[in-house]
């Protein structure tokens, strides 16, 4: 307003200018794990999310949603420059440790006016891959004696470490064994039979050793094991001889008596 006097007259004027405020409406959420690595079935890992809204208004009943936890809550108002904390968490799984990471998306989404205002996060904790295998080969004699006698071994394979394996192939060159697995879960184990007949060779030679091999790749790396088991002899070395005659008698000079001369091995090993 403009005000003044003339005379006994009041002069006057006014003015109105109006300035438009431009809404904008604005939305972050921030998704941060307490862990940047997992290792181990059953681990939890806990998220925090920061809704802040950075616009320029006041936003209300603010959906906040992480479809991998399960997690969804709604912020009633949350005004310009204001943040909310709220947690969720997960637990690890073996899927998880196979993949190599887990990546999580969270979101937060509200209306304004006509408008829809969202925003989302991603999170991703790696993991740390272990593959490893073992194999342990057991037989059901300690020692043997005769040829032909049969050994029964027993050979089990354990997934030692902690991704899923496929493909591990099992072998016995003493036996002739191969077989293969198709998967095998962390710590889970798979148990297999196979026998071996004894020769003379085994025994002449004191011991039987035998090496059962596993062997697998995991994403291009070779994972392998052995296992040996030794079974000894029992080595018996043993001879005898047995000498005969063709007469029981003789009664004249220049009688001839022919002797037989029988050599056998009693024992379990050749002699030389």
């Amino acid at each position: 307003t403009a005000t003044t006097t003339y005379g006994e007259e009041e002069i006057s004027a006014e003015d109105e200018e109006t300035v438009v405020v431009a809404d904008m409406p604005s939305l972050i959420i921030d998704k941060v794990a307490d862990k940047q690595s997992i290792s181990e079935v059953g681990e939890v890992i806990t998220y925090t999310l920061t809704v802040t809204n950075d616009g320029n208004v006041t936003l209300t009943d603010i959906v906040v949603n992480d479809p991998l936890t399960g997690f969804s809550a709604t912020i009633s108002s949350l005004a310009p420059g204001a943040s909310e904390e709220l947690e969720t968490s997960y637990t690890v799984t073996q899927e998880d440790l196979d993949r190599g990471f887990v990546s999580n998306v969270a979101t937060a989404t509200t209306t304004y006016g006509e408008e829809e205002i969202s925003a989302e996060d991603e999170e991703t904790v790696t993991v740390s891959q272990s593959p490893s295998i073992s194999i342990v080969k057991t037989s059901d004699l300690s020692s043997v004696s005769t040829v032909g006698q049969v050994i029964t071994y027993t050979l089990t394979v354990t997934n030692t470490g902690n991704v899923t394996l496929t493909n591990i192939v099992v072998n016995d060159p003493l036996t002739g064994f191969t077989e293969n697995i198709p998967s095998l879960e962390a710590n889970q184990s798979v148990t297999f039979q196979t026998s071996y007949s004894v020769t003379a060779a085994d025994l002449n030679r004191g011991s039987i050793v035998n090496v059962a091999t596993a062997t697998t790749n995991f994403n291009e790396q070779p994972v392998t094991a052995e296992d040996e088991a030794i079974v000894t002899v029992d080595q018996s070395p043993s001879i005898s001889i047995v000498k005969t005659s063709d007469l029981s008698s003789v009664s004249a000079v220049g009688q001839v008596i022919t002797y037989t001369l029988t050599v056998t091995n009693t024992g379990n090993v050749t002699l030389t």
